[in-house]
């Protein structure tokens, strides 16, 4: 009996058992370890192919917002039967799946585009966008699992019939709902609040407001009707009339 004791029990006083069981639970906790490393550099590699994405697409974006450029990109003369066929050789071929080596340390694709709103949405019309939208091809390298979410490249357009007459676009980042207009701004889903992420009113200002001053002076012209703005000599808030006169409050 003794000397089965002996046998069981290494120099540390532990048991072969006991060992065994210390030995599973490190295997364990290494596999997690290992499972929780994979995991990390699936996430990075997904992020820097989110990346290079953006940067495609903003750079066709860029080389688009010339009207010049995007009017005579294929875009131009379609109709809601027709899609640009030329456009991807043109201006984003070195992105296309035809290249071998694929775009930045993802190696990213660009696998197809398409124009988004079949009834060419122009300018003047608020409820709808006509878009570029570029679909990529996932990496090798990113699990297969995970998505990546097309680039809408916003197309600011005129119309001809039903055909586009002009184009020029703005980057947008997938997640943005504001459009451009010419050199404006536009926002149609909702209310906006500036420090109200509850907002009631159209807009909501959570804080002062300060209404510029410069040429402002009471009985001076002004331009629209209803516009606030303030004087700063009489150090009054002024209004612009029905007859286009800045009149104190």
């Amino acid at each position: 009996m003794k000397k089965l004791k002996m046998l069981m029990l290494n120099n540390s006083g532990f048991g072969i058992i006991g060992v065994i069981i210390i030995a599973g639970v490190l295997g364990g906790i290494s596999l997690v370890i290992i499972e929780m490393g994979k995991q990390a550099a699936s996430s990075q590699k997904k992020l820097q192919t989110d990346m290079d994405a953006d940067f495609i697409a903003k750079e066709i974006s860029g080389i688009l917002a010339d009207a010049t450029v995007c009017t005579a990109s294929q875009i131009a003369g379609k109709n809601a039967a027709s899609t640009p066929a030329g456009l991807i050789l043109d201006i984003i071929g070195k992105y296309s799946v035809t290249n071998t080596t694929g775009f930045g340390s993802s190696h990213i694709k660009v696998k197809s585009y398409e124009i988004s709103n079949n009834n060419f949405a122009e300018i003047t019309d608020p409820n709808t966008e006509t878009a570029l939208v570029i679909n990529f091809a996932m990496p090798k390298i990113v699990s297969s699992s995970a998505t990546l979410k097309p680039r809408r490249i916003k197309l600011i357009i005129t119309k001809s019939g039903s055909n586009i007459a002009t184009c020029n676009a703005t980057w947008v980042n997938p997640n943005d709902n504001w459009s451009r207009v010419g050199n404006n701004i536009y926002y149609g889903l909702g209310k906006i609040g500036i420090g109200a992420p509850a907002a009631v009113g159209l807009l909501e200002v959570d804080g002062g407001i300060r209404p510029g001053s410069s040429g402002i002076s009471v009985d001076g012209a002004c331009s629209v009707e209803g516009t606030f703005a303030y004087d700063a000599v009489l150090h009054k808030p002024v209004y612009c009339n029905e007859t286009l006169v800045w009149k104190g409050m």
